[in-house]
């Protein structure tokens, strides 16, 4: 469809201004948020290693995300060790995506339809929280755009800088999050199986994948052994992939994290139009090449993650692991709309899909927390209240908490921030008979065992009146007998 110059200017503004919309939003939350708990330990537990130690998982743990960790201690290395400066490298990470999106959606789709692809693949309220965090997803992510840019134009004129690119930008996918190896797994099974029809230069084309193929494998190698030693794969689901890995990334995507009829609804519905948007692509006569190049990826990815668990007997990934399927996933439906032979129904179907997708942004879009750690999102706040609180009574106030707030806790503590607060957190089977205020989590967490309900606190005769209380997170600082005073509750 030929469009206006007044059209296609209209089109390049607002992709500019969506850019610096969603770069501002990431860079607020980057900026303002509290620290989560796996950023404090990323930051307490790894960046103090040598470069040597984080390259090779010495200590193994999968939460150490290695170009994460090397770009942290980097930064550190001549800036201010901040939890903003933590999170630059993920910041940065954020305009790989916005850059190769861009071009991805003007190339490969073009004019409103690309526009609409480009809404759909931004604004994500819960790929957008890893961007603005100390984590190695949103650099997964970033560098994963720039792949998929660089694998559809390597498809479409077959010349080996795009190859070269494309496994360039999948060794660095593959060192901000091992879980994107599945992604690896898709593109280069797809080029194999190209290389069946197209015989030309193989033996070079060849080469550069087999190159950083054994490069990726040598680099990784030593991390996955350790972690397969002691038993370090600990999080993931064990139901199938549907259930594990498409409904958690529908109801992360919504915000919600626990599961319920509405979101298990919703995702069936989502799914099953999904399916049947692709199935009716089959017959449509619109762009086939890169509808089958982007079917293929996301097929042979999602059937890696299945064998691995059959083979392996390892986990399937959830949320935050299976974020690399998003983008895959909204490119294959968005490449099997285009091939609907009626344009009208084709653009309705994608205008449909971006302004959903704009919706759910609009009602979950917020600057102070993360959905996987909601219960820190008010720890600075509580404690700026506890610690003026004892600089008017002249003493250190005792604090105790339900145990997923140590990290966090632990964070500020040692910053200095608050030297009228003492941590009197005895263990997890009691509640320190002498504290002065108690932070306790009502809220459930998806995978990790805590039991807001058998919380000690709650049988506690000492407890007293609600100091704050956070309903919609689920978080309650309680004063305690022994010493604390109410001011301005709420």
């Amino acid at each position: 469809m030929h469009l206006s110059a007044k059209a296609l200017k209209t089109i390049n503004l607002s992709y500019l201004l969506l850019s610096v919309f969603v770069f501002g939003y990431v860079l607020l939350r980057a900026m303002i948020s509290d620290i989560t708990y796996d950023e404090v330990w990323t930051i307490f537990d790894f960046i103090p290693n040598s470069y040597f130690h984080i390259l090779n998982f010495t200590p193994p743990d999968t939460n150490n995300h290695i170009l994460n960790s090397i770009s942290i201690k980097f930064l550190y290395s001549f800036l201010p060790d901040t939890v903003f400066v933590a999170r630059i490298p993920n910041v940065i990470a954020l305009l790989f995506y916005l850059f190769f999106a861009v071009k991805l959606c003007k190339k490969f789709l073009g004019g409103w339809k690309g526009l609409l692809l480009f809404v759909a693949l931004t604004l994500n309220p819960y790929a957008l929280d890893y961007f603005g965090l100390a984590r190695g997803y949103g650099m997964m992510l970033g560098m994963q755009m720039a792949a998929l840019y660089h694998v559809f134009k390597y498809f479409e004129t077959k010349q080996n800088k795009h190859l070269f690119y494309l496994s360039l930008f999948s060794l660095l996918m593959i060192l901000a999050n091992f879980s994107s190896l599945y992604f690896y797994l898709g593109w280069l099974g797809v080029f194999f199986i190209s290389l069946w029809k197209d015989r030309e230069y193989v033996f070079t084309r060849t080469a550069i994948v087999m190159l950083f193929t054994i490069l990726i494998t040598v680099i990784i190698w030593e991390p996955i052994r350790k972690l397969i030693e002691i038993n370090g794969f600990y999080v993931g689901g064990t139901t199938g992939f549907y259930e594990d890995t498409i409904w958690s990334l529908v109801r992360y995507s919504i915000y919600e994290m626990e599961r319920s009829d509405w979101n298990q609804l919703l995702s069936s519905a989502l799914f099953t139009a999904s399916v049947v948007c692709v199935l009716l692509a089959f017959f449509g006569e619109g762009h086939k090449n890169r509808f089958w190049l982007s079917l293929g990826i996301l097929s042979i990815t999602a059937l890696a993650t299945i064998v691995q668990h059959y083979v392996l007997k390892g986990f399937y990934l959830i949320d935050r692991t299976a974020l690399f399927f998003y983008p895959v996933m909204i490119l294959t439906l968005f490449f099997a709309i285009d091939r609907f032979d009626m344009s009208r129904l084709s653009m309705t179907l994608s205008l449909l899909i971006a302004f959903l997708i704009l919706l759910n942004f609009v009602l979950n879009a917020n600057t102070y927390k993360s959905l996987n750690w909601y219960f820190d999102a008010h720890t600075e706040e509580m404690l700026s209240y506890i610690n003026k609180v004892g600089e008017k009574e002249k003493r250190k106030q005792k604090i105790d908490y339900s145990w997923p707030f140590e990290s966090s806790l632990a964070y500020y503590m040692k910053s200095g921030k608050y030297p009228f607060i003492e941590n009197a957190r005895k263990s997890y089977f009691e509640v320190n008979d002498s504290c002065d205020f108690y932070i306790y989590l009502g809220g459930k967490l998806d995978v990790i065992p805590y039991a807001p309900e058998k919380q000690l606190i709650l049988n506690d005769a000492r407890r007293k009146d609600k100091i704050f209380e956070f309903k919609k997170d689920r978080v309650v600082l309680f004063g305690m007998e022994t010493g604390a005073r109410i001011i301005n509750p709420r």
